[in-house]
């Protein structure tokens, strides 16, 4: 028997947009029992290209969906981090406040502080990610016939929703009563996506994948 072999692909949505290239085709076709797989980068791309029915991969890949960083998690996270660097960090709490429990974003702003951003950093990070997020968003609705509706549940959503928040909102779009199970749904089909996930401190409530798509949608 060989050694375990474990390839990793980051940002596997660009793939997508190779000529003449198909990863899922070429992936599929190794079938060696010492050899696995790591897919990361956006969840679009991720569920298109592996996910769903018609991928060849469908039946082969198992999914790991990381949440972000609670708050006190991600405190410690900006804390232990810049103590690496001899720094004691006593803004990590409105960090949090602003960019959420994302760790990407997180260790963004970390890198600009190092690299001397200190006016900057935050504004800086929050446009990337806000940049990153819209695209994400765009291509989640991309063929969708009712992009509105999906929209308006994320508005719904900005502080926090339950399944009748969510409810009320449809039936309002359709005028008239919406089936609990239409709208259970459309949340799973954002939840599927990280769009909406739901909140750890109340299981009956959803919130926001991510804090900053407060400020795209």
């Amino acid at each position: 028997m060989g050694k375990k072999v474990i390839i990793a692909f980051d940002g596997i949505q660009y793939f997508d947009a190779i000529k003449d290239f198909d990863i899922v085709k070429s992936i599929s076709s190794i079938r060696f029992r010492n050899v696995s797989f790591i897919f990361s980068g956006s969840e679009v791309g991720v569920n298109r290209l592996f996910l769903n029915e018609e991928s060849p991969l469908h039946d082969r890949v198992s999914e790991i969906q990381l949440k972000p960083f609670d708050e006190r998690t991600a405190i410690d996270y900006l804390e232990d981090g810049f103590l690496q660097y001899n720094i004691i960090f006593r803004n990590a709490d409105k960090i949090y406040e602003e960019l959420g429990g994302n760790p990407g974003w997180l260790t963004g702003y970390g890198i600009e502080i190092m690299n001397g951003e200190f006016q900057d950093a935050l504004k800086k990070v929050k446009e990337i990610a806000k940049d990153l997020l819209r695209k994400e968003l765009e291509s989640f609705l991309d063929g969708k016939k009712e992009k509105d509706v999906y929209l308006k549940v994320l508005k719904t959503c900005k502080d926090g929703c339950t399944l009748d928040d969510v409810a009320q909102t449809l039936s309002k779009i359709k005028g008239k009563e919406v089936e609990k199970e239409n709208t259970q749904k459309i949340i799973n089909e954002l939840e599927r996506f990280s769009l909406l996930i739901k909140d750890d401190k109340n299981n009956k409530k959803y919130i926001l994948g991510d804090k900053i798509l407060k400020d795209i949608i």
